[in-house]
């Protein structure tokens, strides 16, 4: 969702436009999957890599969908998928003395079972008027700053992984971004920055 707010601060979509399709994104993710069917867990100090194998495995095991779905820090991902799936995943985990939290979602979000959201959205997002101008946005698609913003990653990004390890790497190694503010209720993403830089850099985070 935070693409929406990235883009019209940038000035590429209208407020107005941005409100009436975020609107229609949670209606069509809502009911993409029958309630109780999908879940989504927090997992703690994991390789990212190895978590992303797991997952693999865990859905050739049940014939289920479990993925890794967000890339929040370097100590913490988010999996999604079937209940049962995602269950077993955790189990398998903890198992390894990982530490695992279900989290109270009512759908798995960002993950493959999103897919009907996705068609739903597809010709609404097509529709969507987008300005060309010089700002830079990074897609939680590619992880990549880009001027020239594309509404395929709108589209695509409803079932695919939002990668924001990697688009915090590329703003801060690539972009040269020094400092980062938070704008919203709460100081999540200020948390989670705190922990990915280093002690003399935390300072410039601002919730």
């Amino acid at each position: 969702l935070g693409e929406y707010s990235a883009l019209v601060a940038a000035g590429k979509v209208s407020f107005s436009d941005a409100v009436r399709v975020t609107r229609l994104r949670g209606e069509a993710m809502q009911s993409a999957v029958n309630p109780g069917l999908g879940a989504m867990a927090a997992v703690l100090r994991a390789d990212a890599n190895e978590l992303v194998e797991l997952c693999r495995m865990v859905a050739e095991e049940t014939n289920q969908v479990v993925e890794v779905v967000n890339f929040n820090s370097r100590d913490q991902q988010i999996i999604s998928g079937h209940d049962a799936a995602v269950t077993r995943a955790c189990d398998l985990l903890k198992a390894k003395r990982v530490i695992t939290k279900k989290l109270r979602v009512s759908a798995p979000f960002h993950s493959s079972l999103m897919s009907p959201a996705r068609k739903q959205m597809e010709p609404v997002l097509e529709k969507l008027q987008i300005v060309s101008n010089d700002l830079l946005v990074v897609p939680n698609l590619t992880a990549k700053g880009i001027a020239q913003y594309e509404k395929a990653f709108l589209i695509q990004q409803i079932d695919s992984p939002v990668l924001w390890t990697q688009t915090i790497d590329h703003a801060l190694s690539d972009i040269g971004i020094d400092h980062l503010i938070e704008i919203g209720p709460g100081r999540v993403l200020a948390g989670l920055m705190a922990l990915y830089l280093a002690s003399d850099a935390a300072a410039y985070v601002t919730g």
